[in-house]
């Protein structure tokens, strides 16, 4: 069984009647100390940029939760936050922040459906008529596949340079290739072949 979808969490935001941190909109870079955040979102306008496109992906996600899983998003938001600091301890700073933007905001986009979709497809897997895995992926940046199996669900990223059309995350590898799929879902878990249904 795999770990329910988004693993990563961003800033504390616009999550389930929170209200945006100041550096989610403009950070007070008189007061911003060398080294925090505020400090690295003022000397670089990416990151800006990044923390603004934040704020408003959650403004966008936040009535989806409400509805379907309202404590997560607020919990995700606050583990992510955690992981995005982990970055002010890397030796570049700014690349570790912006990977880290990024891939949240369009780990968001795919978990509550804020893009179009670019391909909705199921998988039978093994000889269980009823095993199916669903791939819904779409063209964020960078792309996602939205993966659901055993009444669980997963974000994964686009991984360049391999054979085939390949997806990962920490726990869950996805590659097909000729409509077969390998499947991983989740860490000590076999990998399943599904095939790609018409």
């Amino acid at each position: 069984m795999l770990p329910c979808s988004i693993k990563h969490t961003a800033l504390l935001a616009l999550c389930l009647g929170l209200t945006v941190p100041a550096h989610s909109q403009t950070p007070n870079c008189a007061k911003a100390k060398p080294g925090g955040l505020e400090f690295l979102l003022c000397k670089d306008e990416g990151l800006r940029a990044l923390d603004k496109k934040m704020a408003e992906v959650l403004l966008a996600a936040e009535p989806i939760a409400a509805k379907e899983r309202p404590p997560m998003l607020k919990a995700e938001q606050r583990g992510w936050s955690k992981v995005r600091d982990e970055c002010l301890k890397a030796d570049d700073k700014n690349a570790c922040l912006q990977l880290s933007y990024t891939r949240r905001i369009a780990e968001l986009q795919a978990s509550y459906r804020l893009l179009p979709a670019t391909a909705s497809v199921n998988y039978r897997c093994g000889n269980n008529p009823g095993v199916i895995f669903k791939a819904v992926t779409f063209a964020s940046d960078p792309p996602t596949l939205a993966a659901e199996f055993d009444e669980n669900t997963s974000v994964l990223f686009l991984k360049p340079d391999a054979a085939g059309t390949n997806y990962e995350s920490g726990q869950v590898t996805f590659s097909e290739l000729d409509g077969v799929a390998k499947i991983v879902w989740g860490p000590g878990n076999s990998e399943m072949s599904c095939k790609r249904e018409p």
